[in-house]
């Protein structure tokens, strides 16, 4: 895959119109998807070093993505294997471990948390879930396919697909998340 390419990719996934112009405007209009813009940059230089010339331009792609990370208060490694389509619709803080996986169309609202437990393992999240505002996702825990995580949710268990996940801990209300997923994705 070519860089433009694997760096719009979210992009590509969301959006209908993806001319450079827009991507342009998008870049500097949306903090979140400069983010990931940045975060997509550093991963394929990471991967791709040797053919693009070494380390000078993996030293600066990182420190351009851990200077958004510092200013938008998140936490975002380029470690991190996240599918396409991932979006975080506000700019708000949020931390992902680096050993989390991340499947294909998540969306993550702020003040989210998913991360390990101190050696315990990292969450893996399949795909189409939506995560809401300030869920905690701890532990080695599984997530299932369109999965909807309300805010405030704590999961430390693992999640079937298609559930609908209330607040509090390992709350689990019904077997109808993919219709809230649906209609949020809409």
């Amino acid at each position: 895959m070519k860089f433009f390419d694997y760096v719009i990719q979210d992009a590509k996934a969301r959006y209908g119109n993806n001319s450079f112009l827009k991507c342009l405007m998008r870049y500097y209009r949306l903090p979140s998807f400069k983010l990931l813009v940045n975060f997509r940059a550093t991963q394929y230089i990471l991967n791709n070093k040797w053919r693009l010339g070494g380390g000078i331009l993996l030293a600066i792609s990182r420190l351009r993505l851990e200077r958004i990370n510092s200013k938008y208060c998140t936490t975002l490694f380029e470690g991190l294997k996240a599918g396409e389509g991932l979006s975080f619709p506000h700019h708000g803080p949020f931390v992902i471990n680096e050993g989390a996986i991340i499947g294909k169309y998540c969306t993550i609202h702020p003040q989210v948390l998913i991360g390990g437990d101190r050696g315990k393992g990292t969450p893996i999240i399949g795909d189409y879930v939506f995560i809401g505002n300030g869920a905690k996702i701890i532990g080695n825990c599984k997530i299932g396919d369109w999965v909807f995580i309300s805010p405030g949710a704590m999961i430390t268990k693992d999640i079937p697909s298609e559930s609908l996940v209330g607040y509090g801990l390992n709350n689990i209300l019904n077997d109808d998340g993919k219709r809230h997923v649906e209609m949020y994705l809409k």
